[in-house]
């Protein structure tokens, strides 16, 4: 008489959305034909079916012989479902069955989002700032062939120099992991910078890709340092022993910038009088 084995087969790991395969593989193990072969697969929740077995029953089987059922399904939502798969047909001896339970693990899709932030701000030229990138993966799915692209600058200013990422950017950033880079730059010329990047990668159990930006940063200003000059004036011309002179002293600074430690007027970005002093004649003694 004929005899029905099965044996079930599914991907280990898939994600979200994705779709997989479920093969039932029926062998008849027996000395005798097995006729009207029907495949049945009871799927458990947070899995779809999407169309019809393949092939579609019923099937004889010759002994020796086997013959793989396959589904195609698609995941629903996280989790680890579980099915049985059956195959009933018919032999000599009348109906026979076999069957087989297998389970799969479904994980959330790899989900990366990022910001970006640059600063402090102002800087003088010269003067470092850092540009800084946190990244998050909320999937569970691992990121793989994750990649920076490069920033686009865009502003008034210029870059003098630039160095990093610390730390290096992994090829991977594994579900549900948080992760931030920092780069170190200078500005020169004066003016604005601004930082743009796209973060990309691929869900690493459906290979679907993952992207997410442009993200852009905060604009840092970037200004020429704080140089005084300073410009003397006295308000009198003769004036007589004891009489009052006033003397006043003009102080100026780049229009970007400020200067500490100076009276409120000389912080102004244009040239100020900001610093007058009333003084007293004294004899004036000439040698004869």
């Amino acid at each position: 008489s004929g005899v029905l084995t099965a044996a079930a087969s599914a991907p280990a790991i898939v994600s979200t959305g994705q779709w997989c395969v479920v093969t039932l593989t029926v062998t008849n193990t027996g000395s005798a034909a097995v006729t009207g072969i029907l495949p049945d697969l009871a799927a458990g929740p947070l899995l779809d079916v999407q169309g019809t077995v393949t092939p579609a029953g019923p099937q004889t089987l010759n002994a020796g012989a086997a013959v793989p059922f396959v589904w195609t399904y698609s995941a629903s939502g996280a989790g680890t479902p579980s099915f049985t798969a059956t195959a009933t047909g018919t032999s000599l001896c009348g109906a026979i069955a076999g069957s087989a339970d297998a389970a799969l693990l479904v994980q959330s899709r790899a989900a990366v989002t990022a910001s970006l932030t640059a600063g402090p701000t102002p800087r003088n030229t010269g003067q470092p700032f850092l540009v800084t990138l946190d990244v998050s993966n909320a999937g569970q799915a691992d990121a793989t062939g994750f990649t920076v692209a490069p920033f686009d600058v865009a502003g008034s200013g210029g870059i003098g120099s630039a160095a990093g990422p610390w730390p290096v950017i992994p090829a991977i950033l594994t579900g549900g992991a948080t992760l931030s880079f920092t780069w170190t730059y200078t500005g020169s010329p004066a003016g604005t910078l601004g930082f743009t990047t796209t973060i990309t990668a691929a869900d690493a159990n459906s290979a679907a890709g993952v992207t997410f930006g442009p993200v852009a940063s905060n604009a840092v200003l970037i200004q020429t340092p704080a140089a005084l000059a300073a410009a003397m004036q006295v308000w009198s011309g003769t004036v007589c022993l004891g009489s009052n002179l006033t003397v006043t002293v003009t102080v100026s600074s780049p229009p970007e910038s400020s200067a500490a430690g100076l009276p409120a007027a000389c912080a102004r970005s244009a040239a100020s009088p900001c610093c007058a002093a009333i003084l007293r004649a004294s004899p004036v003694v000439s040698a004869s």
